[in-house]
């Protein structure tokens, strides 16, 4: 399953290369997205942080697909299907092969529990504590953060201009 999903992350980001449409792009980004998660969320014990992550995540890549289709003109969606079919007739070989005895990808690097530097598998035998989100030494740093963010955004609405309209131009 985890090398199913390990091979669908990395055809995708293959798979964007050659697409020039920003609603495709985005549709491809948002699926890899729920993968990363889902494979994120199967080695954790709980879901909720990916939950959280992935909520975060596709709120950004939303408002990047209204900022790029508005700037972007109506454009047709095209592809090359010759091109298509190769690069999915490769991927498909990759994933046959990689399946075989002579295993390609060493999925056993990624095991959660070797790696050290993960906060939530510090604690007590793998366990996850999510009481203390934030490090109490940097919790005034990070609130005078969010607080100057905030700032900055309502300082950028009132300074801006509604009366000159969008920056697209209308015909």
């Amino acid at each position: 399953m985890m090398l199913l999903m390990f091979h669908l992350i990395i055809f995708m980001n293959f798979f964007i290369l050659f697409l020039s449409h920003p609603f495709i792009i985005t549709l491809m980004m948002i699926i890899q997205t729920f993968l990363m998660s889902l494979m994120i969320g199967l080695m954790n014990f709980s879901f909720w942080l990916t939950y959280l992550m992935f909520l975060i995540f596709v709120g950004g890549l939303l408002i990047l697909f209204i900022y790029i289709s508005s700037l972007t003109p109506n454009k047709i969606f095209y592809f090359n299907k010759i091109k298509m079919f190769i690069f999915i007739f490769v991927n498909i070989m990759i994933l046959i092969f990689s399946n075989l005895k002579f295993n390609f990808l060493n999925l056993e690097m990624m095991n959660l529990s070797n790696m050290n530097n993960f906060i939530f598998y510090k604690n007590f035998e793998n366990t996850i504590h999510l009481t203390n989100l934030f490090n109490n030494n940097e919790l005034w740093l990070t609130l005078i953060l969010m607080l100057f963010l905030l700032f900055t955004l309502i300082t950028s609405i009132k300074i801006s201009n509604f009366f000159s309209g969008p920056m697209r131009i209308k015909f």
